[in-house]
């Protein structure tokens, strides 16, 4: 099983992550990795993001995909300016490698900024119309994987937001109607996926247990 998981900054993605596959494991006796923890926090996973994307940068796949995205999006990003169109090919790519060896290997993934975030990220930042996100949300993510969306309330976010007190990218430095604007231009994109069939939704309010049994439950149902 690969889940890519979408959601608003701060609405608890990587606590829902870290939780599920713990409690797999201990449910199943098998390893569910987390790819976001193994990505950013090993040494391993450091190496490998390292190579994989000197690789990448010189793969056909990457300008095929430069060249598609610079069809959709136009101008420099709004608000920060290293997510340029280059980031978001590596980026997506290094994704695909990852899913496909996990699908290969027999691999239990969990990735709670996967493909599907880094699309609405690149949607927000380049100010994508609905038909251009959608476009490449159909091109791009493989139809091999099991999207979810994490849905939170605006009003809940900005309260996770003041709570977490951490001032690590950009957006953390975002307050009042500028946090605002940005959650609801965010959410404007998770809601087109959210009435897309591929997507099932997770709701925050009703717990770990009960969306931990609907991930589940989706799984045995494709």
């Amino acid at each position: 099983m690969i889940i890519d998981l979408c959601g608003l900054p701060a609405s608890g993605k990587s606590f829902f992550s870290r939780e599920f596959c713990k409690v797999y494991k201990e449910k199943n006796e098998i390893v569910f990795h987390d790819f976001i923890l193994f990505d950013r926090n090993s040494f391993i996973g450091k190496v490998w993001h390292t190579l994989a994307y000197s690789f990448i940068r010189k793969s056909n796949k990457y300008k095929k995909l430069i060249n598609l995205l610079t069809e959709f999006a136009k101008g420099k990003p709004k608000l920060n300016a290293d997510h340029s169109l280059s980031f978001f090919a590596q980026r997506i790519i290094f994704l695909k490698i990852n899913y496909l060896l996990a699908k290969k290997l027999h691999f239990n993934m969990f990735v709670n900024e996967g493909i599907s975030q880094s699309l609405v990220v690149l949607a927000v930042e380049f100010s994508l119309s609905n038909e251009q996100f959608l476009n490449l949300v159909v091109s791009i993510i493989p139809e091999s994987i099991d999207c979810f969306v994490y849905e939170i309330s605006i009003k809940d976010c900005i309260s996770e937001f003041k709570k977490r007190n951490r001032h690590i990218t950009f957006i953390d430095e975002l307050e009042g109607e500028q946090l605002l604007d940005f959650l609801n231009n965010f959410k404007k994109y998770l809601d087109m996926l959210q009435n897309n069939k591929r997507f099932t939704i997770l709701r925050r309010d009703n717990g770990f247990d009960r969306n931990y049994r609907r991930v589940i439950e989706s799984e045995k149902n494709i």
